[in-house]
């Protein structure tokens, strides 16, 4: 971080001398550190013979980190599935490039969310309370002094964490107003999800994820009777998937291929009744003041690109502006793997939003001869 210092030393105490308006640094500070600002000829105490100037210049210290609020991707709805409790949390919640993260100098602060590790059911697919909890994750995290956390953060996630950065991102200006957040990056979110419940109706896969979901829903709302969704068949199944983690990414796949061929465990479409009325009320449709970008993975069977080009078209024609990019062969999961083009686009536009709300650069004022 680019700053103004300057450096005195006295062998006595007396009031300190009054800064002169070559201390000040000019409006147009050089970007770059180790560039001259300002020169004079310097004359107290130089030597017979020698030249000195006074020197206003940048240089770098060593500054607070801005944050980088993680939402992950679902780990389960039993309590037992917090990311922080899985033997590799970031695997589990699938972050991308963790290291690389890093070595940017930025901190990284990730939510287990509510009710994931704590007391209480997992919103799972809720937009208030997934929000909530990543926006509170940076205010309790900005408290550890010894993190040295900038008040500047960017939030991020993948899938359920999509959903979940949306929310945080419409609903920062009026419950965490103190909180600078920069941009909202939203990775294959689970935003439509009218679009998206009725696609899982239809899908292996969706018996896993709808039921974390009708779970979930069940937990939050009681006009939601899980039993009038699930065939009686299906009801111990659904009992134990709702229970079940996915530790890691590949489970979602393993678990595809037990279920293929098998049937739904729906007995009537989830978007009927109030399960419907409440996936509608949980769209993240808020607007968000901060830059939005939007990534998605043209080959993603499970968050379509129909579906999130529909969420898309609505946003913006409510005046959302949103930064819609499309990866071609990228599906669901690979559109977050270290290797994927995605990801160093991501940290491009990340370190965009930071520098635009980095503060103006300083300078510092020295001696030389």
């Amino acid at each position: 971080m680019l700053t103004v210092g300057v450096a005195v030393a006295g062998i006595q105490l007396s009031a300190a001398p009054r800064p002169d308006s070559f201390y000040t640094a000019p409006d147009d500070v050089a970007a770059e550190p180790g560039q001259l600002l300002r020169a004079e000829p310097f004359e107290r105490i130089i030597p017979d013979g020698a030249r000195a100037w006074r020197i206003l210049y940048t240089t770098t210290v060593d500054g607070e980190h801005p944050v980088l609020a993680w939402a992950h991707g679902t780990t389960g709805f039993a309590t037992g599935c917090a990311p922080s409790l899985l033997d590799e949390p970031f695997v589990a919640g699938a972050m991308p490039d963790l290291a690389g993260t890093l070595e940017q100098g930025w901190a990284v602060v990730a939510t287990d969310y509510v009710g994931l590790g704590t007391d209480g059911a997992h919103p799972y697919l809720i937009g208030p309370a997934e929000g909530r909890s990543v926006l509170d994750s940076v205010r309790a995290a900005q408290q550890l002094g010894e993190a040295g956390l900038s008040p500047t953060s960017v939030i991020w996630g993948h899938s359920q964490g999509g959903h979940a950065a949306l929310w945080a991102g419409g609903l920062a200006g009026s419950y965490a107003s103190e909180l600078e957040v920069a941009g909202v990056a939203a990775i294959s979110p689970a935003a439509n999800l009218p679009g998206l419940f009725d696609a899982l109706n239809s899908s292996p896969i969706g018996s896993l994820f709808g039921s974390f979901a009708l779970a979930a829903y069940a937990a939050e709302y009681p006009e939601i009777n899980a039993r009038d969704y699930v065939r009686p068949g299906a009801r111990l199944m659904f009992e134990a998937m709702s229970r079940r983690c996915l530790s890691d990414p590949a489970t979602i796949v393993s678990v595809a291929t037990t279920l293929a061929g098998r049937e739904p465990i729906w007995s009537r479409d989830p978007l009927e009744g109030p399960m419907g009325g409440r996936a509608a009320e949980n769209v993240p449709t808020m607007l968000i003041d901060a830059p939005l970008l939007l990534a998605q993975g043209a080959d993603d069977t499970l968050v379509t690109p129909a579906t999130q080009e529909g969420y898309v078209g609505d946003r913006r024609a409510a005046g959302q502006e949103i930064d819609y990019r499309v990866h071609e062969g990228e599906d669901h999961l690979s559109i977050i793997a270290d290797d994927s083009p995605m990801i160093p686009e991501l940290r491009e536009w990340m370190q965009e939003r930071f520098s635009s709300a980095a503060p103006s650069p300083g300078s510092a004022g020295s001696a030389a001869r």
